[in-house]
């Protein structure tokens, strides 16, 4: 049985889980270099100063008419990585 925590620190395994990320980046914007692109550009790095990864990225159309088919195809391309 592994244990989060082990004599005060954190496990290895748990420390292994962690340093994966996944990123959804909302975008208002019609082209994703306007904003969405740029952002994951910034999280990755972010990451990567931290130790971290991230396992899959997605940037999700925030305009009405692409909101609901955009938020699903973020939800169906994360869930398998979460």
């Amino acid at each position: 049985m592994l244990s989060a925590v082990e004599a005060f620190s954190l496990s290895s395994e748990l420390v292994t889980q962690l340093a994966k990320a996944a990123s959804l980046m909302p975008e208002a914007f019609p082209y994703p270099r306007m904003g969405g692109e740029a952002s994951h550009g910034q999280m990755k790095g972010i990451c990567k100063v931290k130790g971290g990864t991230i396992a899959q990225s997605v940037v999700a159309q925030w305009a009405r008419s692409k909101r609901e088919p955009s938020t699903t195809a973020a939800v169906d391309a994360l869930s398998p990585v979460l």
